[in-house]
């Protein structure tokens, strides 16, 4: 509706501006842009700019669905994916084994870079600072995971 009106206003002020103006203070034929809005008469007041070109551009906008977010087709619902209890237990093991793993990794590369720390002079803290962090970061974040 909005859109129809400029456009509607727009070509209205392309018509008058071919057949004259009736206003003898009309700067100049064309369309004039003052702030948000157009016309062919231009305030004096607002700071206006003639557009170069009269060519009219319409973009289409993007339709909102009605019904929420697009679902692909062939989307599998999770209550499609049926595993057995024997299954599930072992892929939880599995799991289970990969956090303890990279855990042990993590608590031996924190044991080694807190060593290093503790015989490293200022400059040498400044750079085991960052590295230290992150290891701190990542046992943290493998423990959250690990918990029940």
């Amino acid at each position: 509706m909005v859109r129809t009106r400029f456009i509607s206003f727009v070509m209205l002020g392309l018509a008058c501006t071919g057949l004259g103006t009736a206003h003898s203070q009309a700067p100049s034929p064309g369309i004039w842009r003052c702030g948000n809005g157009y016309t062919n008469q231009p305030d004096p007041s607002q700071n206006c700019q003639l557009l170069e070109s009269s060519t009219i551009t319409v973009i289409e906008g993007t339709r909102v669905q009605q019904n929420g977010a697009p679902v692909a087709p062939n989307a599998r619902k999770p209550a499609d994916v049926q595993v057995s209890t024997a299954e599930q237990q072992r892929r939880d093991a599995r799991s289970r084994q990969i956090l303890q793993a990279e855990l042990d990794r993590l608590l031996l590369q924190q044991r080694s870079l807190r060593a290093q720390w503790a015989q490293a002079d200022e400059a040498e803290k400044t750079r085991l600072r960052l590295p230290l962090e992150r290891v701190d970061a990542d046992v943290a974040a493998v423990k959250r995971e690990m918990a029940p």
